[in-house]
């Protein structure tokens, strides 16, 4: 995918694979704390921290199936994943060319109150290319391709 996409004009760049259960549980605490910091509650920071970050243990990247991927250009001048990377031609370039390789938009924008985890434009998860495709094609989340 990453010779496709370079053949393409397009570099792409994993900022994150695999993530050990310890480094979830790290990134998943510093988020929680933030969120305190700014002044909800522990229970309110947790609800919000949830809604990017799985618990440790139950994270996708614990499987190394999912990646963060998004370019250079984005990590180095915005460096924090947010939705405008749904504004590249990066992101363009992976949603219509993600499920030849096996992989989906893992959390869609207009899939929030199905997956429970905020619109992620730049997580993708390999689910091999037939998945992929029915996926993608269909305008599915993984959860309502796993219900059929």
């Amino acid at each position: 995918m990453y010779d496709a996409a370079k053949k393409d004009g397009i570099t792409l760049y994993l900022r994150s694979g695999y993530r050990s259960i310890a480094t979830q549980n790290v990134n998943y605490q510093a988020d929680i704390q933030r969120n305190i910091n700014k002044g909800y509650t522990r229970e309110q920071a947790i609800i919000e921290t949830e809604k990017y970050y799985a618990r440790p243990g139950q994270s996708e990247h614990h499987t190394g199936l999912a990646f963060d991927i998004i370019t250079p250009e984005y990590h180095r001048d915005i460096y924090t994943l947010n939705e405008q990377f749904a504004k590249t031609k990066a992101y363009d370039w992976l949603v219509k060319h993600c499920a030849e390789y096996g992989f989906i938009l893992r959390y869609p924008k207009d899939k929030v109150d199905i997956t429970k985890i905020n619109y992620e434009p730049w997580h993708y998860r390999y689910v091999g290319i037939e998945h992929a495709k029915k996926i993608m094609e269909n305008n599915l989340c993984l959860e309502e391709y796993l219900a059929q």
